[in-house]
């Protein structure tokens, strides 16, 4: 994910994606982290939990289809 931010700090946007395809939710899962950390706690974790499994899935992804990176 480290090279997918590099890629676009300096513009390449399609390689970015082509390192990790959700490199734009980490910043997401932290902010969800902390906007929900004294509210709803059923929503921070289905919230969470959803954006875990999208990670999970492009890992299982990437190794049935042989992605060297």
């Amino acid at each position: 994910m480290t090279r997918a931010y590099a890629a676009l700090l300096h513009g390449d946007i399609a390689g970015a994606f082509g390192y990790h395809p959700l490199f734009w939710l980490a910043p997401a899962l932290t902010v969800t982290a902390a906007l929900y950390t004294s509210h709803s706690t059923k929503r921070r974790e289905v919230i969470l939990l959803t954006l875990c499994a999208a990670f999970i899935a492009v890992w299982i992804i990437r190794i049935l289809l042989g992605w060297r990176g």
